[in-house]
């Protein structure tokens, strides 16, 4: 992100679980993220051509049956 040109008043927060390797210890730990919305100027986004680890939990309404 570059140049925040604003920052609202409202706040979103995302709620949860942490998963973390920790010294071979798979543990799950409680999280949040609290942040306002923001208007940016410029972004940047690159794709990944690594593959995600799990499937995505729903399928696309748009394809599915």
């Amino acid at each position: 992100l570059k140049d925040i040109v604003a920052a609202g008043e409202d706040g979103a927060v995302y709620n949860f679980q942490s998963y973390g390797d920790n010294l071979g210890n798979r543990t799950s730990v409680p999280a949040s993220v609290a942040a306002p919305s923001v208007l940016v100027e410029e972004m940047e986004l690159k794709k990944t051509e690594q593959k995600p680890d799990k499937p995505p939990y729903l399928t696309n309404a748009y394809f599915g049956n």
